[in-house]
């Protein structure tokens, strides 16, 4: 279907053939599923918690983020550059800058545990210090502050062995 929808773009017919698969019931099927062992999940998350209760911005940045990717189904990239939330008509949006491809990406907070992920997330930024919403630390760069998440989730036994890395939840 993506090369057809290539050809009508080229064309300039983009319009005769559907946005998405689900208009033709074609479902999309894991080449290689990921096995996830939620029970170590929930041990790598409730050792993460532990050490942000004792103030350790990593641990809250990565507390922070885990929630944005459990609720909003971002990848471990994303869910550090997610900050800015906007309002409009009563709604709340969450933009994530530089999603895949670069492209800016816009989710709507339609879930109770949507908002309170992005509750946490302006928590935890007041809590680091960061000026600019994020929940990265303001004197660590992207890079530093995702190889400190990866670090930190390996460290609480979250590995892609043991079933509990950051993405597999996504095959789900």
């Amino acid at each position: 279907m993506t090369a057809v929808r290539v050809i009508a773009s080229a064309i300039g017919k983009q319009n005769i053939v559907e946005r998405h698969n689900a208009g033709y019931g074609i479902q999309r099927d894991r080449i290689n599923p990921q096995a996830v062992n939620h029970e170590r999940l929930v041990e790598v998350r409730q050792a993460i918690a532990a050490r942000a209760d004792q103030g350790d911005k990593i641990a809250r940045m990565v507390r922070a983020a885990d929630g944005l990717r459990v609720a909003f189904g971002l990848r471990a990239k994303e869910s550090l550059m997610s900050s800015k939330v906007e309002v409009r008509n009563g709604k709340q949006y969450l933009t994530i800058e530089g999603a895949k491809g670069g492209r800016p990406r816009e989710l709507e907070a339609r879930t109770e545990a949507q908002v309170k992920a992005l509750q946490a997330v302006a928590e935890t930024a007041r809590d680091v210090g960061s000026g600019t919403g994020r929940i990265i630390p303001p004197d660590m760069s992207l890079k530093q502050a995702y190889d400190a998440q990866r670090n930190l989730w390996r460290e609480c036994g979250g590995t892609r062995v043991a079933g509990a890395n950051m993405h597999g939840e996504r095959h789900g």
